[in-house]
């Protein structure tokens, strides 16, 4: 009775931060230092100063797809990359994802039947040649066997679960699959929707998931996937009869607002634009610095249009002498003084 009850309560609130247009995570910045520096400056008075930070915005996803003898139905309709069976619009879609997708993403990908593989973990996309490698890993589906979408979902709540965290990303799942459950449990009872439902709203009661959001097919079934995605606190895709598959599919992570751009106004009041950041979202600016409170603004900006803002203070101080120094002017200014007496003395007597 307690998981209905926890099961209904995140599916109202879901209903509710959907109507709302909530964000489930949102853009950050902070720059790495904890406290203001305190930097002597030399004759010049001004120096060039590094300052760097971190932005954050990103998430990490699995991309589960079904990969189960249903996924063989002949739609009727001709794939963008070729074939008309269910499957061939679950690679498609997969593939598009894989390659539109920002590259500081950190993305895994799994298929399932009766049992969950993993063909790829997860790995930042940008890096290195790890898009190819994630599209390269779609070449193992094979469509066979029974349908545990439950299965799937925990499997990948595990390997969400089981990855280093990084500060202000969010984990999620992304299904692809036709919606059809039949895999049977111990006592020959099939999986329905509404247990993938159930196990969904379970993995996010305990934190262990964010989102799941759906993909819908030619010949999906649609009230499943929806039900799946409202579960989730997703959203359901529909590229069945899209004209515009890739920002149809990009859709299901309209709930996270990515960073769209970073600029940095520098203490002299400059401002650079675009700021590139490195795959885990720090960057580093440099700027010139003089006496005084010199500050740095960074200004990320949101694909939602939320802008998020954090200042870094460096405080210049004028050199203090170095104690020899300073009694070595003392000296000197002693001798001029001494010289000068001599010579108005001098003067008096002659």
């Amino acid at each position: 009775m307690v998981r209905y009850f926890r099961v209904a309560l995140i599916l109202m609130l879901g209903f509710v931060g959907l109507d709302q247009g909530c964000l489930f995570a949102q853009v950050s910045v902070d720059w790495a230092a904890a406290s203001t520096p305190t930097i002597v400056l030399g004759p010049d008075a001004t120096i060039d100063y590094t300052a760097s930070g971190m932005v954050g915005g990103f998430y990490d996803a699995i991309l589960m797809i079904d990969d189960s003898g249903t996924m063989t139905l002949d739609t009727g309709q001709t794939a963008p990359n070729g074939g008309q069976q269910i499957g061939d619009w679950a690679l498609f879609a997969a593939q598009r994802l894989i390659q539109d997708l920002d590259g500081r993403i950190r993305l895994g990908v799994s298929s399932f039947s009766a049992r969950t593989d993993v063909l790829s973990p997860v790995r930042i996309i940008g890096e290195s040649d790890n898009r190819q490698i994630l599209l390269d890993s779609l070449g193992g589906l094979r469509r066979f066997g029974t349908t545990d979408i439950e299965g799937a979902i925990f499997n990948a709540a595990g390997q969400l679960t089981d990855l280093d965290p990084i500060a202000n990303r969010n984990q999620n799942v992304v299904l692809i699959s036709d919606g059809r459950p039949n895999a049977a449990d111990g006592n020959g009872r099939r999986q329905t929707a509404q247990d993938v439902a159930d196990a969904i709203a379970g993995s996010l009661a305990s934190d262990r998931i964010d989102t799941v959001s759906v993909v819908g097919l030619p010949g999906s079934n649609l009230t499943s996937l929806q039900l799946f995605a409202d579960a989730g606190m997703g959203a359901l895709a529909n590229i069945a009869n899209a004209t515009n598959f890739e920002n149809q599919l990009i859709s299901i992570f309209d709930n996270f607002d990515s960073v769209e751009r970073l600029d940095v106004i520098l203490p002299d009041g400059s401002r650079l634009s675009d700021v590139p950041t490195d795959l885990d979202g720090s960057f580093a600016v440099t700027g010139n610095i003089g006496l005084g409170a010199n500050v740095f603004t960074a200004q990320v900006t949101g694909t939602s249009g939320v802008v998020r803002s954090a200042e870094f203070t460096v405080l210049g101080v004028a050199a203090v002498p170095e104690p020899t120094t300073f009694a070595a002017c003392c000296i000197g200014f002693g001798v001029v003084v001494s010289i000068r007496r001599r010579a108005r003395n001098k003067k008096s007597n002659a």
